[in-house]
Order: structure tokens, then C-alpha cells, then sequence
């Protein structure tokens, strides 16, 4: 006897318990990628915010180098090498309070300093050939009072430096103070009870000679003051300007705006950085715009300076320098290499003249993205 076969029942669907297990997976693969994702994301982004942190103290590192590395003094003399005061341009180092944080993992002593400045002269060298036009350094000058007088005192200026590259309202040289220092950044709270700073370079340029700009009769402070030129060094003086050659000398004194040459910022009192007003301003009188100032970069922790001096393997903090001077207040220590003779006053007036090997720059910057510190170190021979 044949028994039919029996019918197949086919399945229109998935079970509840399936599409449960089912479901729960495809949650589980979908989650798994998505934090994937996310650390994928995370990770991207911290390492962007890493990238421009080092870019930033990239930026810094060549500023200063290119700085550093350049002449400050007259012909080739070097601080490491002299053996007396030079006798145009000067190198300056101020350091403040600093905070001793111990030491890192390498166990290098870590410093946190907001105070410390630098500032110096700096010469653009020359070849046998000459300098070319993007060698010389320039900035704006303000419109002429009478534009076809030679003898108007922005004339005079603009006709500074070789004649192939002379251009209308500016100045040409090959000198200029420089000086970086910190100033606290505005409407930022500190992190974790620090504060924040930002890092400025600012730069004044020096006239080659300047008998023939201080003795115009343009030149008078009832046509122009030192606000009049926020990018040069100046400075205020009553008295008798030297006659270039062939003329005759002033009649009597007259108040005008003395331009500075290498050979008289020696003296502290006569920069453009005037060394008694605040670390963090550096501005002439009358001077309170942003002209020829900038900014490093953001974020700043600590900007700390130690010094090699010569005969001494190790670098210090300019308070550990013997010899080594302080202002009155005791809070200051100062290394000069200027004339601290002339009318400074004893707060201006460095150190006895003390050779050093070479310079070492710590700066710390504070990342918000990834709410860490990095830090680069700068080291190089004076």
C-alpha cells in the first residue's frame, strides 16, 4: 500500500524569537561602528589640533631663530667672542618672577615664567654684491607735509637705503630693535587657575644716519610727535641737532622727534622699547595701536629663558648668573650688553658686561582641544 507523500509546510516568515536576535545584532554591528566612528573622528581631531599646536611653535621657533641667528652688534662680534661692550646695538634679557614646577619624566627641571623679554637689535647681513630689495626691511611712513620739499622731513626718510628701491612714505634699513615678550590675552579664563598669554613680536626700525632728518626745519614736534612714526625708533628731544656737512648750525635748541642710529641705542634710555614702562607693553609714548606687532601665537603657559654663560656646562636661569644684576625692586633680573651710562636710570642699567655661549627658550602652549600643554625648546649659540 502507497501512502501519499506528506505535504511540506512552508515557512511565510521569521519567528519573533529571529527577528529579536536578529534585530539585536544588527543594534549591536551598527553601535560597534558607530563608536568606530567616533574614536575614528576623535582621533582625526585630536591630531589636527596636535598638527596646528606644532605648527604654532613652528612658527614661533623660526621667528626666533631667524632672529637669533642674525648679527645684533657692529661688524661680525658676537656676545660669546667680545671682550668689551660693542658699540652699536645691544642684547637685552629680562626675566621676572618664575614658578620651579620640578621636573618632567627625562627629569629636565621645568620652569613656568610670564615675565621674561627679549629684546635686541637685529642687522640684515650683506654680501659682497650688496643686499637685495626683499633683504632691506621697510615700513609705512605717513603722508609728507609739503610732498615736492626735499627737505620735508618724510622725503628725507623715504630717501634711506639705495635708490633702485626707494619707494614714496617709506623707510628702508638694514637695522631694527626687536623684542618678544608675553602680553595676557583678553576675555579668556585661566585653565586651572593659570592664566593665558599670548606671545607678541614687535619690531622698530633704526635709521642708517639721521643728521639730515633731525635737523629739518620740518622736523619739529608742532608737526609731528613720536605717534607720528609707531613703527621707528624715536624718541622726544630739546637741544641743538648736529648740521649735516656744509651747513650752518641751528640758532638756538628746538623740541623734535630724535631717530635713532645702532650707535645710540646702546644707551637704554634712548630705544624705541622703553625698559621702564611694563614687561608687556613696550610702546612709546603715545603709542597705543598694534602697528608692526605680531602675534606668535596663542594659548602661552610659560615663556621661560635660561643663559649659557661662558665657561659654565650648564644652562640658568638669569637670577642663578654670577655676576648678575637686579632692578631696585629686586624682582627683576637684567642682562645688558648696551652703555648703562648717559641718563639711564639704575633700573635700566644691566649687568657688568658678561660674555655668554648660547641662549635657551622654553615655550608652553596650552591645546584646548585635547586639554593638554606642549612645549618646544629653543637653543642657540650667541
Amino acid at each position: 500500500m502507497i501512502h501519499p507523500a506528506c505535504p511540506t509546510r512552508r515557512r511565510r516568515g521569521f519567528t519573533l524569537v529571529e527577528l529579536l536576535v536578529s534585530m539585536a545584532l544588527i543594534i549591536l554591528v551598527m553601535s560597534i561602528l558607530s563608536q568606530a566612528f567616533v574614536e575614528g573622528l576623535t582621533t582625526f581631531r585630536e591630531l589636527k589640533a596636535i598638527g596646528d599646536l606644532q605648527e604654532n611653535l613652528r612658527t614661533a621657533t623660526i621667528n626666533l631663530r631667524t632672529d637669533l641667528v642674525a648679527p645684533h652688534f657692529d661688524g661680525t662680534r658676537k656676545i660669546s667672542l667680545m671682550n668689551a661692550r660693542p658699540t652699536q646695538g645691544y642684547f637685552r634679557i629680562t626675566q621676572g618672577a618664575y614658578v620651579n614646577e620640578g621636573a618632567d619624566p627625562d627629569g629636565i627641571p621645568s620652569y613656568r615664567s610670564t615675565t621674561s623679554t627679549l629684546t635686541f637689535t637685529v642687522k640684515r647681513a650683506q654680501s659682497a654684491t650688496g643686499v637685495r630689495r626683499e633683504g632691506w626691511l621697510s615700513v609705512p611712513l605717513p603722508p609728507p607735509r609739503v610732498a615736492n620739499d626735499p627737505l620735508d622731513l618724510i622725503n628725507l626718510l623715504s630717501s634711506k637705503g639705495p635708490v633702485d628701491y626707494r619707494e614714496p612714505q617709506t623707510l628702508l634699513s638694514l637695522w631694527t630693535e626687536v623684542a618678544y615678550f608675553l602680553e595676557p590675552m583678553p576675555n579668556t579664563p585661566p585653565v586651572n587657575g593659570v592664566p593665558l598669554f599670548s606671545l607678541h613680536r614687535r619690531q622698530r626700525l633704526l635709521v642708517d644716519s639721521n643728521t639730515d632728518v633731525n635737523y629739518t626745519a620740518s622736523n619739529t614736534t608742532a608737526n609731528w610727535s613720536v605717534a607720528s612714526f609707531p613703527e621707528v625708533s624715536c624718541r622726544v628731544v630739546t637741544g641743538i641737532p648736529a648740521a649735516p656737512g656744509g651747513l650752518p648750525p641751528l640758532p638756538g635748541p628746538k623740541t623734535y622727534v630724535h631717530f635713532n642710529i645702532p650707535s645710540e641705542v646702546t644707551n637704554p634710555a634712548n630705544r624705541g622699547f622703553n625698559p621702564a614702562v611694563p614687561l608687556q607693553s613696550f610702546r612709546a609714548a603715545g603709542v597705543t595701536g598694534r602697528e608692526n606687532d605680531d602675534l606668535i601665537c596663542n594659548n602661552v603657559v610659560s615663556f621661560h629663558i635660561q643663559v649659557l654663560p661662558y665657561g659654565v656646562h650648564n644652562f640658568v636661569n638669569l637670577y642663578d648668573v654670577v655676576p648678575n644684576y637686579r632692578a631696585a625692586n629686586a624682582t627683576v633680573a637684567v642682562y645688558e650688553t648696551g652703555n648703562p651710562g648717559g641718563t639711564a636710570t639704575t633700573t635700566t642699567q644691566g649687568q657688568n658686561f658678561y660674555r655668554l655661549q648660547a641662549i635657551r627658550i622654553t615655550i608652553r602652549v596650552w591645546d584646548p582641544q585635547t586639554e593638554t600643554t606642549r612645549q618646544v625648546t629653543i637653543v642657540q649659540d650667541l
